[in-house]
């Protein structure tokens, strides 16, 4: 069922002024949430909106050129957990969303923001590396990964993102960082979806030590597999 612009709905005897085009089911449920707590302001579906999503550890992030909302999950083990670790990776992702269109489909894709935004994390490394294994904290299903003592990161233009399309016609944020996507980046060794490339990959790749937290007490420099 859908709500007109400038309905005014009387929910409880509490008139709440609906500041949307269209209102379903469940942004109506947030509201009677929000007319229970006697909020008035003509902000209301935005706020009940947010609210919604934060409910379901979900939170606003930005929408697409073609007008597609993207969330990301406040625990998600990677996209919250990126942002936690780079303050200005959140702004770039939200400009980056702004210049793609999302139709439906699953969206694995790095832009281009035209300067340098950042350094990329993930380096080729040899064996003058000193190397140290540790699990980064909320990506414990990772199991251990490499870290270079050896290495500094190398500016980059571009912000990658993995975007999961919804049942709702929105998106998830699935993770994003500064960086591309490679084609021969490979699962971690320890994590459940490694395959018979990831060692050797992992061999000659590692994160710059520094750039993620570190799980306390995880640390090793004695190579796991």
């Amino acid at each position: 069922m859908l709500f007109i612009l400038g309905q005014i709905l009387e929910i409880w005897k509490l008139k709440v002024i609906v500041t949307s085009t269209t209102l379903h089911h469940n942004e109506l449920t947030m509201l009677i949430i929000r007319a229970r707590l006697g909020y008035k302001d003509p902000d209301t579906f935005l706020l009940c909106y947010s609210l919604n999503m934060q409910l379901n550890n979900q939170s606003f992030l930005g929408v697409s050129k073609n007008d597609v909302k993207v969330k990301y999950d406040q625990v998600n083990p990677h996209s919250a957990t990126h942002f936690e670790g780079s303050p200005k990776l959140k702004d770039l992702v939200i400009q980056a969303i702004s210049r793609i269109n999302l139709n439906g489909q699953e969206i694995k894709t790095y832009i281009d923001m035209g300067r340098v935004v950042g350094t990329i994390d993930v380096v080729k490394v040899d064996d003058s590396d000193d190397i140290v294994y540790g699990i980064r904290k909320n990506c414990a299903e990772d199991g251990l990964v490499p870290f270079t003592k050896s290495r500094a990161g190398k500016p980059c233009p571009y912000v990658a993102m993995h975007l999961v399309p919804q049942s709702n016609k929105s998106y998830t944020l699935s993770s994003a960082w500064i960086g591309i996507f490679g084609d021969d980046d490979e699962p971690f060794p320890q994590s459940p979806n490694m395959n018979d490339r990831s060692v050797d990959f992992w061999n000659k790749h590692a994160f710059i030590y520094g750039s993620q937290e570190i799980i306390s007490g995880t640390e090793t420099s004695s190579r796991p597999w």
